[in-house]
């Protein structure tokens, strides 16, 4: 493996961390949201703990937005990837292959033309 793809893989395995550390955060902090949320009423200090609690979370929004195009562009390569799969083996007669390309082939057309549109 060169320097290049252990840097990758090191900034990958930090930004999983930061994923992870963010996930037990919230995962903490929801039940507080949740029952100052039920309130009727807040004190001045219990409304101030609110504010506090949603900054926070809005403080997790990037990296939250951060992991979901991640994860987008993963999805679509092994989609992308699994396409082109199957059409080679549909190609080559394979009975199964050529009913699931088929079945991908209209929409992996829109799908790749999507995926650039948004790029």
């Amino acid at each position: 493996m060169n320097e290049t793809n252990s840097t990758n893989l090191d900034d990958q395995d930090k930004f999983n961390q930061k994923v992870a550390d963010l996930a037990k955060q919230l995962h903490d902090l929801v039940p507080l949201i949740k029952e100052y949320a039920a309130m009727s009423y807040r004190t001045p200090k219990e409304e101030t703990e609110f504010q506090k609690l949603i900054e926070m979370v809005e403080e997790g929004l990037p990296l939250i937005q951060q992991a979901k195009a991640n994860l987008g562009e993963k999805l679509y390569r092994h989609s992308v990837a699994y396409f082109y799969a199957i059409k080679e083996k549909a190609m080559a007669g394979d009975e199964k292959a050529l009913a699931i390309y088929n079945e991908l082939a209209p929409e992996f057309g829109q799908a790749l033309m999507s995926h650039f549109d948004k790029n």
